[in-house]
């Protein structure tokens, strides 16, 4: 199987939740593991909103970018660049009433026709209207 990844599901593997496991599990049974480099900045965003929130301290939260960008380093993720799929991601936008940078995950994963894992179980929800090959944690 072969995955695009959004960057809840990185998130995820760096600050364990619920979906963890879940995440684990499809990331192992994959060949391929793709990603928009959108990704790069939205999960080690992700780290910090959650000191903002009080979850983590800031020094939590730079330890897991630390390992973000080591796993980027060590590869075996393929970064493709956002604007291959900006206009199917505007136009999908737009009817499904999502957020830009989530339809840019749909609109990868819908062009290398590989299978959707996101940790946003609404957005996973309303995407399969557009792409069937989602995976909603």
């Amino acid at each position: 199987m072969n995955l695009v990844v959004d960057a809840s599901s990185f998130t995820a593997l760096f600050l364990p939740d619920e979906n963890s496991s879940l995440v684990e599990h499809y990331l192992q049974q994959a060949e391929i593991v793709a990603a928009p480099k959108l990704a790069i900045v939205e999960t080690a965003a992700a780290f910090f909103r959650r000191t903002r929130k009080g979850s983590l301290t800031v020094s939590q939260a730079k330890a897991a970018a630390d390992s973000w960008k080591q796993t980027i380093e060590a590869g075996g993720i393929c970064f493709y660049e956002d604007a291959e799929v900006l206009s199917e991601a505007c136009t999908t936008a737009g009817h499904l009433q999502q957020a830009l940078q989530d339809c840019i995950y749909l609109e990868l994963a819908r062009k290398l026709r590989y299978t959707l894992v996101t940790g946003d179980w609404l957005f996973g929800k309303k995407a399969v209207a557009v792409y069937p090959e989602i995976i909603a944690i």
